[in-house]
């Protein structure tokens, strides 16, 4: 028991620090938190099942200390950061519209196809057979591959979107209508994703983008348009966590407390007991590439000597099937030193707002779970990021009065 309070004072530590110093609720405050309670509720489901768990101490402090490199590009202050977006003219407001146009075609697209897959399921209310139906290898909402790539395209863009509608709420010349618009379409092809399959993550995770968008320019957008988001977020995130309140009952029954007290505390635990424990041998790409190599994640147990079941293990975790314990060291550095590089820069457009949006996501969930092949959303990720330093520029820079 020792082991797992001690893990959770390293976070809460962590956090203390962060507070020290940032003084303020922001991003990094909301990753930092969530990994400290993620890390309270292992130490509850440990104590319920202790004898299930076989922990080690090295495991967890190496994970804190990859999780503080992943740390580093928070702890610069976030007001700067924002800042450097909103005062730099150059951002080509219509070329960022062009690409919330194609954006919303895409939100269409999921939407129609989804709604009456969605339908469906909220009538039946049949959410553990639905949530095990997803769980078959060759599983597919449609026949079509390309309808099946059409549909899920909307989400690939949602933080990137997200980054542009809370900059477009610090923009006053840009339409209400179109930004309400705009905050319509992340959402609903979001829901009616997390419907469709039963899932809870997609919901949690919307709830998360949203929020780290919102702190990220809160200090430019205007009082009374916070108070209404405010509202709105309210009434909106009750009804979601009820939502998901009822899919967890409907698929654990009897067991729903203790399956929410597992889906938030067992990540830590299962990096510790379930894959760094046995590992014999190491994916070399399989599980951040998986689209590529063609290995699914059923097999990974089998193939690496492990015995993790799921994806819950953390981000470093991902890293480490793949890369070993040196390997992801070399990796989480990589990646926090090209993050604070670039928000270091003197100006930041919306394309660098979304990288680092895109790596305060990925670490954020990734106190939970990263879902195999990352690299293909990477890969779309720099697509995204090209389309936006595109479309996101003026041509010739106009001076300002």
């Amino acid at each position: 028991m020792s082991l797992v309070i001690g893990n959770a004072l390293l976070y809460l530590i962590a956090l203390l620090v962060y507070w020290r110093k940032q003084r303020r609720i922001d991003y990094g405050f909301v990753t930092i938190a969530l990994y400290l309670v993620v890390a309270v509720c292992c130490a509850f489901e440990y104590s319920t099942e202790p004898y299930r768990w076989q922990l080690t101490w090295w495991p967890f402090i190496y994970l804190f200390i990859a999780n503080l490199i992943l740390f580093l590009p928070l702890f610069p202050d976030s007001s700067r950061v924002a800042t450097k977006v909103y005062y730099n003219r150059s951002i080509n407001l219509q070329g960022l519209q062009i690409f919330c146009g194609i954006y919303i075609v895409f939100a269409l697209i999921t939407t129609v196809c989804y709604l009456p897959l969605a339908w469906d399921n909220l009538q039946s209310g049949a959410w553990a057979m639905i949530r095990d139906n997803t769980y078959e290898e060759e599983f597919q909402l449609f026949k079509n591959p390309l309808l099946n790539i059409l549909a899920n395209l909307s989400t690939h863009f949602t933080i990137a979107v997200i980054a542009i509608y809370f900059y477009l709420l610090t923009q006053p010349r840009v339409n209400k209508g179109f930004k309400t618009l705009l905050l319509t379409a992340t959402v609903v092809p979001m829901i009616l994703t997390s419907i469709v399959i039963a899932a809870r993550g997609h919901i949690f995770t919307l709830l998360f983008n949203l929020l780290i968008g919102f702190l990220c320019f809160r200090q430019y957008i205007p009082k009374r348009t916070k108070r209404t988001l405010t509202i709105w977020a309210i009434v909106f995130g009750s009804i979601l966590i009820l939502y998901t309140l009822a899919v967890t009952i409907a698929r654990f029954g009897q067991e729903s407390n203790s399956s929410l007290l597992y889906y938030f505390g067992h990540s830590m635990l299962t990096f510790d007991y379930g894959l760094t424990d046995t590992i014999d041998t190491y994916g070399k790409g399989a599980y951040t590439f998986r689209r590529f190599v063609g290995y699914v994640s059923q097999d990974m147990d089998w193939l690496l000597g492990t015995h993790f079941g799921t994806s819950f293990f953390t981000f470093v975790g991902s890293l480490y099937i793949d890369f070993g314990p040196m390997g992801t060291m070399v990796a989480v550095t990589i990646l926090a030193l090209t993050m604070l590089s670039l928000i270091r820069k003197r100006k930041l457009d919306l394309a660098d707002i979304y990288l680092y949006l895109f790596y305060v996501s990925t670490v954020l969930n990734g106190a939970l779970v990263i879902a195999p092949d990352l690299g293909w959303r990477c890969l779309l990720m720099f697509c995204i990021y090209v389309m936006l330093k595109i479309l996101g520029k003026k041509q010739i820079n106009t001076p300002t009065r």
